[in-house]
């Protein structure tokens, strides 16, 4: 890896700690993502417009919607604790604090 795909020399390899080609292996891997990413996106791209001729008019096929990738996946936003839930955890969490004041912080059998 390091001399192929980062184009190191045995010199600049020695130079390097782990974190440090680590960081340039991950960064590597990055831009090969990035660059695949973008080819494929290009492929999508030329792919949508070559079926625009022959979609109704004004009808054209999305990129996205013709040949969808993970990437277009957009993040599920998590969803918000309610307040009853917090008061919950919140007196879940000083009856374990209580307990184990206590010693009564053992473990059940």
């Amino acid at each position: 890896m390091a001399f192929g795909w980062l184009n190191l020399t045995p010199e600049q390899l020695d130079d390097l700690t782990p974190r440090e080609f680590n960081n340039k292996l991950r960064g590597f891997q990055e831009l090969y993502e990035l660059k695949s990413r973008d080819n494929w996106e290009r492929s999508r791209l030329l792919a949508s417009t070559l079926l625009m001729p022959h979609t109704k008019k004004g009808k054209g096929i999305a990129p996205q919607k013709l040949w969808p990738f993970d990437w277009d996946k957009q993040p599920e936003i998590p969803e918000r604790i309610s307040a009853e839930r917090i008061k919950y955890i919140d007196e879940k969490r000083k009856l374990i604090k209580d307990g184990f004041k206590k010693g009564n912080g053992k473990a059940r059998s």
